[in-house]
């Protein structure tokens, strides 16, 4: 939730990749009256979400569901530890 936080409005994508530290799966794409406007999503493993749109690669809005009080890399560690204890 606090690397949620950091990202704002005008930010371009490279900088909310970087936050989050993971390319987002591209949702969708439209051309239209010299914008570009892309939706992405970035999923955890519980089933947590943020989705970012961008128009002409600037942050416009943002969403997220169900994420936790800890960072990304906090989140991304707790992850890893689960998959490698599964058989």
């Amino acid at each position: 939730m606090a690397d949620y936080r950091r990202i704002a409005s005008g930010m371009r994508y490279k900088q909310v990749r970087t936050i989050i530290g993971t390319e987002g799966e591209e949702l969708s794409r439209s051309d239209m009256a010299q914008y570009t406007t892309i939706m992405y999503s970035w999923k955890n493993s519980n089933g947590s979400n943020m989705n970012a749109m961008f128009q002409n690669d600037r942050l416009v809005t943002k969403a997220q569901f169900g994420l936790l009080e800890v960072g990304t890399d906090e989140l991304l560690r707790r992850t890893n530890e689960i998959r490698v204890g599964q058989p």
